[in-house]
């Protein structure tokens, strides 16, 4: 990998890519720097042991504990899944952004976002417990006590909407939604490596970026009415348009900061258009001023949120901040804003940091700790107001769903090249500089 103070790579007679002719010469493979393969990561297999061995013993001590309090594992489990689920999400709609705006740089890094993208699957057969779980979580799954006859008449209103077999149906749907766009955005990128005629490959990048621009829409209503569905719902008073974007932009921001650690082993993939790396401290800063930008946006999505009911001053909607505000849950909230912008916002604007991979991708494994603690506080207090904002079974729960996720994730990562080689402005991307 180029270091920080480098230029870009200047293409030599024996390794620039023509602008023309087949394919074939636009493949960047894995080279002698890196013990993987051509169609491998080389950290796709210490990956898939270690997810294995944490969604394994995670998945059994979550079982153990719900034998012992099926409700506070239940809470656990959901935490997590969202929480994982929300970093897929954010990396679809990092993808189809990519596709629309047709960003040079990204084009190294979108191989791996595919990649991210291919365990919505997964999580689609990981929600099933949340479902089973509905008469332990939710108000209007089971039958609630101690609400207020307000309250009651609230959920006498919603009752259809959150009929069970309906909102089952909606998930469907939406995952539906999601993995149709993830599934043909990947397989169309998959066949472009295999293509040798460039006037298919361009075809097939005109391909993605409709579907992206297309499908964007429906992706962003059904992110929305999820939120609104599987989280937001667990507060019988509180509402808020906000809450969607509030979770959709933290999975974004950790979406963003799973690709900075996928971005270190980039710079090992060499071939000819990229002899010092595919991945360079230009890839680097500009992701990291991409995430930047989004942390920032994630703190406005917050702060929007708060200053329109604490102005509106309503108790249906200040009781969500009541529980949030107040002891444990007070200081939990005070950690996600410092570690999930105070902190990344003040290192993000130092040019080194963002221009160093490995400093980068240290900062992404902070930002991907708080992403789940940011969840932990947008869920657990409506379900546990008065207690402590971490439980084992919150441990367990993580390392059940996220070590799984990884695992499923360094599955997917194999079996093809780790950039995606057949894209016709690979080779602009490699080279990429912020004046180009």
């Amino acid at each position: 990998m180029k270091t920080p103070d480098s230029t870009a790579v200047t293409p030599s007679a024996s390794t620039s890519l023509p602008t023309g002719g087949t394919m074939a010469n636009h493949a960047v493979t894995t080279g002698p720097r890196s013990s993987a393969t051509e169609n491998a990561a080389p950290w796709t297999g210490t990956v898939l042991r270690w997810g294995i061995v944490a969604g394994g013993a995670g998945a059994l001590l979550t079982l153990l504990g719900a034998t012992m309090d099926p409700r506070r594992a239940a809470a656990a489990y959901l935490v997590a899944f969202a929480s994982a689920l929300a970093i897929a999400l954010g990396a679809l709609a990092m993808l189809m952004i990519g596709h629309v705006v047709r960003a040079t740089w990204f084009v190294v890094l979108r191989r791996s976002c595919e990649d991210v993208t291919a365990v919505l699957p997964w999580l689609a057969l990981l929600s099933i417990p949340v479902f089973v779980a509905i008469p332990l979580l939710y108000p209007w799954g089971g039958s609630p006590t101690g609400l207020s006859a307000a309250d009651m008449a609230r959920l006498a209103a919603r009752e259809p909407w959150f009929d069970i077999p309906f909102v089952i149906g909606r998930a469907i749907l939406y995952f539906a939604i999601w993995m149709g766009l993830s599934m043909a955005l990947r397989r169309w990128s998959l066949k472009q490596d295999q293509t040798v005629d460039e006037t298919e490959a361009l075809r097939l990048s005109n391909r993605q970026r409709v579907t992206s621009a297309v499908g964007l829409t429906p992706y962003a209503f059904a992110v929305t009415f999820a939120a609104f569905d599987w989280l937001m719902s667990l507060s019988v008073e509180f509402y808020s348009t906000v809450y969607g974007l509030e979770y959709w932009s933290g999975g974004l921001v950790a979406a963003l900061a799973l690709l900075a650690v996928m971005l270190v082993p980039l710079g090992r993939v060499e071939g000819p258009a990229a002899p010092e790396g595919a991945a360079t401290a230009e890839h680097s800063h500009a992701l990291g001023k991409l995430l930047l930008t989004f942390v920032i946006f994630w703190a406005y999505m917050i702060f929007s949120q708060l200053i329109v009911i604490w102005s509106a001053d309503l108790p249906a909607e200040g009781v969500f901040y009541v529980s949030r505000f107040h002891g444990w849950w007070g200081a939990a909230g005070i950690a996600v804003v410092v570690g999930n912008f105070v902190v990344p916002f003040l290192l993000l604007l130092l040019r080194d940091v963002k221009r160093y991979p490995r400093v980068l991708a240290l900062l992404g494994v902070w930002l991907l700790v708080f992403h789940w603690l940011d969840v932990q506080w947008l869920v657990m207090p409506s379900l546990y107001a008065q207690a402590f904002p971490i439980h084992w079974l919150d441990l367990t729960a993580i390392a059940a769903v996220w070590g799984s996720c990884a695992a499923i994730l360094a599955l997917r990562s194999r079996g093809h090249a780790p950039v995606p080689a057949g894209d016709p402005r690979l080779a602009a991307s490699v080279q990429y500089q912020p004046d180009s």
